[in-house]
């Protein structure tokens, strides 16, 4: 019963605060049109799917949990440019109030060359920005008898209900590049991505205890390399995202290892490539994040869990939040009979 009440107490701490902060993931690769706009169809394929779900605070109440999926590719590509859309949702939902955060969107992006192995991307969102609370499932002391708790008894409050769906766009770019190995079998080639983007740049109004008030701006910037280590089939993968929102800030630096495990045939393909990689990062003042991914061929499937170390683990017990996703891509060929162009 404490552990329940210090949830609750908690719980209406976060929203009274709730508009300076969005859902966040920590396999954010597999969010990518979540992350920056910029960032639809920057792959190497025609289709990339991706399905993302996260729990967190499972001991207690009821666990916060949020899903994603998201679907996008190219509707034109040239040895120049190209220009993509795509779509995602992402569904939130907080304890035993079922708070919900419902943000469907739809997205394009256009990006060019700007060198030989670089390019540069825009791209721009539009959805709605949904949330809702139900009140059904709480406990309130007005609610106490005198001896136990009858939910017969009304709780004098008047949450049930609240809703708001609001308008919503976002926009950002991103810079991509990469450096050519000296050979096949050097792996000392480089390849990178930095991005900067901005979400509810309307301010959609939200829902809050009281009355509605205005969604904050969500800044994020983003960076990671590919650095490969040479005469090897590993690589070393260094990353960080920075979100500002409101009051609140996150800063999540991380590191990973990528193995390769068997190269795909170059002619055939009747051989498929495969890799596994390991990685780790700090969630400042919140969590360590344990993360791993196993590639093979078109398809990725990825496992994370986040070691609480915040002061809400005395809450919690420790818990913190396991996180799967899985991605798949359909790689086919150009108009001109080649791959499609990797540095996209």
């Amino acid at each position: 019963m404490k552990t329940k009440t210090l949830f609750l107490i908690c719980f209406f701490c976060q929203l009274s605060l709730i508009k300076a902060q969005d859902p966040h993931f920590t396999m954010y690769k597999f969010q990518p049109m979540y992350q920056n706009p910029a960032l639809t169809g920057s792959f190497s394929g025609d289709l990339r799917v991706n399905l993302n779900h996260r729990q967190q605070w499972a001991t207690v109440s009821e666990p916060y949990t949020t899903s994603h999926f998201s679907v996008d590719g190219c509707v034109r590509r040239t040895e120049t440019a190209q220009f993509c859309i795509g779509a995602f949702i992402i569904d939130d939902r907080a304890g035993a109030s079922d708070f919900r955060q419902l943000q469907p969107s739809l997205n394009m992006s256009a990006a060019i060359r700007v060198g030989e192995k670089s390019s540069i991307a825009a791209g721009i969102g539009a959805g709605v920005f949904s949330q809702s609370i139900h009140s059904g499932d709480l406990m309130w002391a007005s609610q106490y008898n005198g001896m136990n708790y009858d939910p017969a008894l009304s709780s004098g409050e008047s949450i049930e209900g609240l809703s708001s769906t609001k308008f919503d766009v976002h926009a950002g770019m991103a810079f991509k590049f990469q450096t050519e190995s000296t050979n096949m079998s050097s792996n000392d080639g480089v390849k990178g991505e930095f991005g900067i983007s901005a979400f509810h740049l309307n301010q959609p109004q939200q829902v809050t205890l009281l009355t509605e008030d205005s969604k904050h701006v969500r800044l994020a910037a983003h960076a990671e390399m590919s650095i490969g280590i040479e005469a090897t089939n590993s690589s070393v993968e260094p990353s960080f995202v920075v979100l500002l929102q409101g009051t609140q800030k996150e800063f999540l630096p991380g590191i990973s290892f990528r193995q390769v495990i068997r190269e795909e045939s170059k002619y055939t393909h009747f051989v498929k490539k495969s890799a596994l990689t390991l990685g780790c990062q700090l969630r400042t003042k919140d969590a360590v994040n344990i993360l791993t991914f196993f590639e093979l061929n078109n398809m990725a499937i990825g496992f994370s869990y986040d070691i609480n170390i915040s002061d809400f683990s005395k809450a919690t017990n420790g818990t913190g939040a396991f996180e799967f996703a899985i991605r798949y891509m359909i790689i086919g060929k150009t108009a001109g009979g080649t791959r499609n162009a990797p540095i996209f």
